[in-house]
């Protein structure tokens, strides 16, 4: 079962409950069995952190479902001009699907973390240095001054950390030296990993996104790829891809 606040779309945990209401009248022979597991069902799921609404929800969508599917069938359905399959991103994935449904692109979520993901680990995880395919945010040293930059970069965190560090064109490198703050330590919290991306055509669109949202005032540029205006304000609207401080 997933967990509520595990990072899997919501609609796939909204699912977990319906089908176990749906396991619970096939199985369950009279109505006192079936209360009897009901009930059952309510307390495992709020062990597995599910609030009371997402219970309820499930519990009602499942009991209108066969009601209401004869009218839904002759309900016209929404015409989509395309459609994409994404990876799910806790926090941006949702809010992404309700903007490109506005346009008319139908959006599914491909699944993420998975039990065998989890358990299967033949090497210990990277530390922060070491992991690859990542876009970043690089602070300014100084704690009053809100300069960062971010980009994005196939290769550690650590390699591109010290190209901006030591190269005197890097605009890291360049602010430090013209206003005497001090580099943001690596291993500190003012240099952040903001998501990881194996796919570099994903990273660069994600990487276009953040600098989009937040102007960083380091970056000479929109990033490698420009993100058209429509997507900001709709982005913003829904409060995606914040940067923890």
């Amino acid at each position: 079962m997933f967990i509520m606040n595990v990072d899997h779309p919501v609609s796939a945990r909204m699912a977990v409950v319906r089908t176990l209401h749906h396991r619970a009248q096939v199985v369950c022979s009279t109505p006192e069995i079936l209360k009897e597991e009901q009930e059952h069902l309510k307390m495992v799921l709020k062990l597995n952190d599910y609030p009371d609404w997402a219970i309820h929800k499930g519990s009602q969508i499942f009991q209108t479902k066969n009601n209401d599917q004869a009218a839904n069938n002759n309900k016209e359905k929404k015409e989509f001009k395309g459609f994409i399959v994404i990876p799910y991103v806790k926090g941006l994935s949702e809010p992404y699907k309700r903007v490109m449904e506005k346009i008319g692109i139908q959006v599914s979520f491909k699944g993420g973390t998975t039990l065998k993901n989890m358990l299967c680990a033949p090497k210990d995880k990277d530390p922060k240095v070491k992991t690859q395919n990542i876009v970043y945010d690089i602070r300014c040293g100084e704690d009053s001054c809100t300069h960062r930059y971010i980009g994005e970069t196939g290769r550690t965190l650590e390699e591109r950390f010290t190209e901006h560090t030591n190269v005197f064109t890097s605009a890291i490198y360049q602010h430090a030296t013209q206003t005497g703050h001090p580099i943001a330590k690596l291993e500190g919290d003012k240099v952040q990993i903001l998501c990881k991306e194996t796919n570099a055509v994903h990273r660069k669109i994600i990487e276009g996104m953040y600098i989009k949202l937040h102007n960083p005032e380091l970056n000479r540029n929109i990033g490698k790829i420009d993100i058209p205006n429509i997507y900001e304000k709709a982005l913003r609207e829904e409060g995606a891809l914040a940067i923890k401080h």
